[in-house]
């Protein structure tokens, strides 16, 4: 690939503890990139964090992390789906990185990376008006580890097991069928924001 292929996505999270008379409300918005190069993904974001009390003692604090990445090899990807609403009048979905190696993953899910609720999944929601792009984004992943593992089946190498599963189930494509999709559509320039809601999910074919 001779450009990388970005995808912009926010996630908001937070939570609320009362203790001795004192209410902490903890809110975090997390802007990051994912960017596909040739045989790794890189995933970068920055952190903000807002602290909220209110008690004896009525303050609001601010921190703003700096700049992180971390780098999972297309080696230890197994899938890139799109998943859409199951309310049939919500037009957003989801794309969903699933991991092969739990141990290649836990630089960007684990308590050093974004700390997600699953380990072996990145969940990113997008808006409805970002859904071409999301798209063109999973089709371009799925094409970079569907080509990668077919040259190390044909080198004579063993796929990673989340791969082979992937592949045995129907979930991670052939060659052929991820550039098809990937060449169906043209990919519109400049990046998106992509902001997170939590709703039901099915798989959007």
């Amino acid at each position: 690939m001779p450009n990388a292929i970005v995808l912009p996505f926010r996630i908001q999270r937070g939570d609320s503890v009362i203790k001795g008379g004192t209410v902490t409300t903890t809110n975090e918005t997390i802007d990051g990139l994912l960017r596909l190069e040739e045989h790794r993904l890189v995933v970068q974001w920055r952190l903000e964090r807002t602290t909220d009390l209110v008690g004896p003692e009525i303050r609001s604090d601010r921190k703003l992390e700096p700049v992180r990445e971390a780098i999972v090899p297309l080696a230890g990807l197994a899938a890139c789906t799109v998943r859409g609403s199951w309310w049939p009048w919500s037009r957003s979905i989801k794309v969903v990185l699933t991991a092969a190696d739990m141990q290649a993953f836990e630089a960007v899910a684990g308590p050093r990376g974004l700390q997600l609720s699953h380990p072996a999944e990145l969940v990113i929601a997008v808006r409805a008006q970002d859904r071409q792009a999301a798209r063109e984004f999973a089709s371009d992943v799925e094409l970079a580890v569907a080509t990668l593992a077919m040259k190390r089946a044909e080198e004579g190498g063993e796929l990673p097991p989340g791969q082979t599963a992937a592949w045995a189930s129907g979930i991670l494509p052939s060659t052929q069928t991820a550039q098809a999709a990937a060449m169906s559509t043209v990919r519109p320039e400049g990046t998106r924001h992509v902001p997170t809601q939590n709703e039901g999910e099915e798989v959007i074919s």
